[in-house]
């Protein structure tokens, strides 16, 4: 049999990928519970709460096959375990920018979560304009009978502002795919300007805040 069709048969199935996501899905469930702790407990504690909003989702199966094909991963069980760290992700909402890193401090905080990396696009945004923190932690989860697991979960924490501007950017970014060359680069220079105007109202609104 040729090497390309022992591979075939090692693809990750829908089914396979199913009970798969139940696992992540019981991680991402701690890690919720967790965070839905950390609301309260900053809601009795502080004036101002840092947690305005947080959603969780656990990626289907045609984002995980078209991510593996995109970076260049082999479409196996054991190949998205490995490389897949945003199969569970959280997305976090702030009021306010430098609310931000008053997540990401209490995050680090929380024995429940093991950071295995973090990267800062507020100080250091993308070239489009996105703005926001993520962190891959990891949790771990005891199933009785079978023992630990450990889990990576993509957390993402932004702004209302920079959310806005996502919202938006996620919903053109297909229609724009196939543009000419010219006209995405000009898009682009849109989205960006859009980002540092932004910015602009965020810190505005900051200094009203603490006046």
């Amino acid at each position: 049999m040729q090497e390309t069709e022992k591979s075939n048969l090692n693809l990750l199935t829908e089914e396979d990928y199913e009970a798969l996501a139940i696992e992540y899905e019981d991680a991402m469930n701690k890690a919720m519970a967790s965070i839905e702790i950390m609301d309260r407990s900053m809601e009795r504690s502080e004036g101002r709460n840092p947690f305005e909003q947080y959603e969780s989702r656990i990626k289907e199966y045609g984002s995980v096959e078209e991510k593996c094909g995109r970076k260049g991963h082999p479409f196996t069980l054991e190949s998205v375990k490995k490389n897949i760290l945003d199969i569970a992700g959280i997305r976090i909402t702030t009021a306010f920018r430098d609310d931000i890193y008053r997540v990401v401090e209490i995050l680090h905080q929380f024995p429940d979560f093991v950071i295995l990396d973090e990267k800062d696009y507020v100080k250091n945004p993308k070239p489009n304009g996105y703005s926001s923190y993520h962190l891959h932690i990891e949790v771990n989860i005891f199933y009785p009978g079978f023992g630990s697991k450990k889990f990576p979960i993509e957390i993402q924490i932004r702004d209302k502002a920079m959310d806005f501007w996502a919202t938006i950017e996620h919903s053109l970014k297909y229609k724009n795919a196939n543009l000419p060359e010219e006209k995405r680069e000009k898009i682009e220079k849109m989205f960006r300007e859009l980002a540092d105007a932004l910015t602009k109202v965020e810190e505005k609104a900051i200094k009203l805040r603490d006046s």
